[in-house]
């Protein structure tokens, strides 16, 4: 990721997290700015589109690191299991794509959430994958660090 630093900027820290097994957000913070460049994708799996945003330190209240439930995920995800294991014997290869895409599906079910809420209340939430739930905790104290020493 390309920033352009102002006078007297440095990179503090720069980190990539997954959001989708196919994609990852880079995030950097700087001693001024977060700077989140995100993915957007169709059904958490088709890359879509990306967004990149800028946020100044002094107006973060704070961010956190949170997780949740996404119902259609999970049922969608339990339908393509239940597909896939029912078409094993005639269809193996089909099943075992059916399956692939199940668990695919099934994690997406339990994502996290980087968010980052301004002065005025308002909260971006930037979607995190599975496995990079522990950067992102890590990435929350860095920055929560960086705004209280601001």
């Amino acid at each position: 990721m390309d920033v352009l630093l102002a006078q007297n900027e440095t990179v503090v820290t720069q980190i990539k997290i997954p959001a989708t097994p196919f994609t990852k957000s880079q995030y950097q913070l700087t001693t001024k700015r977060l700077v989140a460049e995100t993915r957007h994708t169709f059904f958490g799996i088709i890359p879509t589109s990306k967004s990149a945003a800028t946020y100044p330190l002094k107006n973060i209240a704070g961010v956190e690191f949170r997780t949740g439930f996404a119902l259609l995920f999970a049922l969608f995800g339990a339908f393509l299991a239940l597909c896939g294991l029912m078409s094993f014997g005639s269809h193996a290869d089909g099943a075992l794509l059916c399956l692939l895409f199940a668990v695919a599906f099934l994690f997406l079910a339990f994502p996290g959430y980087f968010v980052v809420a301004n002065n005025a209340g308002q909260k971006i939430q930037h979607v995190v994958w599975v496995t990079g739930r522990r950067a992102a905790r890590e990435f929350v104290q860095t920055v929560n660090r960086a705004i209280v020493e601001q």
